[in-house]
């Protein structure tokens, strides 16, 4: 079992390297439309074996380690992580999009680990002890994005850090693969 966490948070930062990195690097109408059609793909594949029994245990069976036993019947959290990311780099500038894919990235991977191994204060269906792990990875993250040129003040990036850690712990609605990314940029967008 310990694995296939493994497995699926290795793809979980894999995947927000991979977007920071072609944000960062290639050019961005190129970029973000490609990141619309992998949304679309994504979303397709997700319907289509959600709507048939058949392809959709086929589709856990290839992709069990990357698939919480929850997501077995109900869209997986990738879409929503691609919708958050493309949301970020739409509405906010670059810097702060990227910082708040990062803080998803990293924050979430560490709030998992440590809740899952040392969260004993529980708040509702999280942990104390993994929100505060969140809160330090997105502050780390604060710290590596400062040494890059246009970035947002570091003010704006930790009240983004700290955005991304209450709208992790928060129950919302909301897949919060989207909201994290969506939230701390907007927040470090209007502080910047």
């Amino acid at each position: 079992m310990a694995r296939l966490h493994l497995l699926r948070k290795l793809w979980h930062i894999s995947g927000g390297i991979l977007m920071v990195s072609a944000l960062a690097l290639l050019p961005r109408v190129e970029t973000l439309t490609a990141i619309s059609l992998i949304l679309a793909v994504d979303l397709a594949i997700e319907i289509v074996r959600l709507r048939s029994p058949s392809v959709n245990d086929r589709f856990i069976r290839m992709a069990a380690p990357l698939l919480r036993p929850a997501e077995h019947g109900k869209i997986s959290g990738t879409p929503p992580f691609l919708a958050g990311c493309l949301a970020s780099a739409v509405l906010f500038p670059l810097p702060v999009a990227m910082a708040g894919i990062l803080f998803l990235t990293f924050g979430d991977a560490a709030a998992t680990t440590v809740g899952e191994q040392f969260g004993r204060t529980r708040i509702g269906a999280k942990s104390l002890e993994g929100t505060a792990a969140f809160l330090a990875a997105s502050a780390l993250v604060s710290l590596g994005v400062t040494l890059f040129s246009s970035t947002p003040p570091f003010g704006a990036l930790v009240a983004g850090a700290v955005t991304a850690a209450a709208v992790e712990l928060l129950p919302l609605p909301v897949d919060d693969n989207f909201t994290i990314p969506v939230a701390s940029a907007a927040v470090m967008h209007l502080l910047s």
